[in-house]
């Protein structure tokens, strides 16, 4: 039986999902938008050369973000939604660090690229710890401890 306790926490956990899927639709959006901006421009700028690299980046990131979005079970928890929370952790971590990888190659990103995008991956890592921290509720279980969801895990075992 469902507590409100648990069900507030499953609303709080599809708002995470949800926030994470606006986060990287926006990047799905905007990555070609700006890359296009600056492919292939004649005497291209460090800050141009920066933003193909960067947003080269950042569009295969974002797929594999918006991939794992609808295909992983991370709404519906298990050992596989578990790795998704991992993959989309180390994603955005790539995804938004990336304008510090495409830097150091080009010295070309603008003050307000770190600044704009770095809310970005703050926000994701915040929404995905949520989620990897209320991961058991999903199925019945608490949120307080891993101890408590293998105990879980083994009652429906026995």
């Amino acid at each position: 039986m469902k507590t409100s306790v648990s069900i507030e926490i499953e609303n709080r956990r599809r708002w995470a999902i949800r926030v994470l899927a606006a986060i990287h639709v926006l990047g799905l959006i905007g990555a070609p938008i700006a890359a296009s901006i600056h492919w292939r421009q004649e005497n291209a700028t460090d800050h141009q050369n920066f933003h193909v690299i960067w947003e080269a980046c950042k569009y295969f990131t974002a797929s594999l973000f918006a991939l794992w979005m609808v295909l992983s079970p991370v709404a519906e928890g298990g050992a596989v939604g578990d790795s998704a929370i991992v993959v989309l952790a180390i994603g955005s971590a790539i995804l938004f660090g990336g304008i510090f990888f495409a830097d150091y190659f080009t010295n070309g990103c603008p003050p307000v690229d770190f600044y704009s995008y770095g809310p970005f991956l703050v926000i994701s890592e915040v929404a995905l710890y949520y989620l990897w921290q209320t991961r058991g509720v999903q199925q019945g279980g608490t949120a307080s401890s891993s101890s408590a969801r293998g105990a879980h895990s083994r009652d429906e075992r026995a």
